[in-house]
């Protein structure tokens, strides 16, 4: 079950009550997505102050017209390690896509196009979590500047310039081009996450393990 609040009319005072009321009504696993004309996303920060390893935090859209994010209950483990936590957000990410091209071809572009928007917006804040929290933690801890954060870098950038291609596409309407651009971007994709959950993720998970908790709670506010 997913939940949609809209907190644009909420008070400022009143707005983390109000997200924490409607997260303890959810169900175990269930989600609540949260809206507002302008950025709450500065809350999550105290939000995690309270509900720390009970939800994962994932921003759908961040303006300049509307702020979109979902918060999620999760399992038991999802924080205990790098390679969980990224492994199931790049679980998230492909249901995203998956959803977005699926309402699409069922004729559906205006929620397709959302939802891809979401996709794009979730992929970036993937790798900023990556790029300005843990690759140079692992860097500096390891020493190793030249070894797979490198070639992950590089991927990301080639991604980079296809997600920017869908969100212009997914702009003018152009969704035949879109739905081109996201098979080459899977392919990728799918490539990428791979070396990074049989690699890099159990390598940091083996030599960064004393750091995990706080990387991961920075990952989660990173923009």
């Amino acid at each position: 079950m997913a939940k949609n609040i809209d907190i644009s009319a909420v008070t400022e005072n009143d707005r983390l009550t109000h997200i924490e009321n409607e997260f303890n009504s959810l169900g175990n696993l269930e989600e609540l997505t949260v809206a507002a004309k302008d950025n709450f996303f500065p809350l999550i920060a105290s939000f995690q102050d309270k509900y720390w390893k009970k939800f994962t935090w994932s921003p759908l859209n961040e303006g300049p017209e509307l702020w979109e994010g979902k918060i999620a209950k999760v399992e038991e483990g999802t924080f205990s390690g790098i390679k969980n936590y990224m492994a199931r957000d790049h679980k998230r990410c492909d249901e995203l896509y998956a959803d977005g091209e699926a309402a699409g071809l069922d004729g559906n572009w205006e929620e397709g196009g959302k939802i891809l928007s979401g996709f794009v917006t979730g992929m970036l804040h993937h790798f900023n979590m990556e790029e300005k929290v843990f690759f140079p933690a692992f860097e500096e801890e390891t020493g190793m500047t030249e070894g797979p954060t490198t070639v992950m870098r590089m991927e990301h950038e080639q991604m980079r310039e296809l997600l920017g291609q869908m969100k212009e596409c997914i702009s003018s309407g152009d969704y035949t081009r879109v739905l081109s651009i996201g098979e080459t971007l899977l392919i990728l994709m799918q490539q990428h996450n791979m070396k990074e959950e049989q690699m890099l993720y159990p390598m940091a998970d083996m030599h960064i393990s004393e750091m995990v908790e706080g990387l991961l709670k920075k990952m989660q506010l990173q923009d």
